[in-house]
């Protein structure tokens, strides 16, 4: 049979077949009810003119009224975001590999919007 052949599809266990799968959970789970991923847009790069190693570009995506900013940053690191519209915001971090949501340290105090 040439192609894709869906032998193993029905009986697959996906949190003990897939080493990955809980990893795309907490993808899932940021995607449907931490953000709004349906509104979410590409916003502008940080960084547009620099250089990055293939797999280590931020990504940033926003809604289109910027009230909801959504950064990737695939081996860490800081990026500058690009100019907001004048209001107050609150940072929280999002660990894909624990699916762990925390405020970021700088704003502990400050509600989450």
């Amino acid at each position: 049979m040439a192609g894709w052949e869906n032998s193993w599809g029905p009986w697959q266990v996906l949190d003990r077949d897939q080493a990955g799968m809980p990893y795309l959970l907490h993808l899932r789970r940021f995607l449907t009810e931490v953000v709004p991923f349906h509104q979410l847009r590409p916003a502008p790069a940080p960084h547009p003119d620099g250089e990055f190693a293939p797999g280590h570009r931020p990504t940033i995506l926003s809604t289109t009224d910027h009230d909801v900013v959504a950064a990737y940053l695939p081996v860490g690191g800081t990026l500058t975001l690009p100019r907001l519209p004048d209001g107050e915001y609150a940072a929280r971090w999002f660990n894909p590999r624990t699916g762990e949501l925390r405020p970021d340290r700088n704003n502990r105090d400050r509600p989450v919007l």
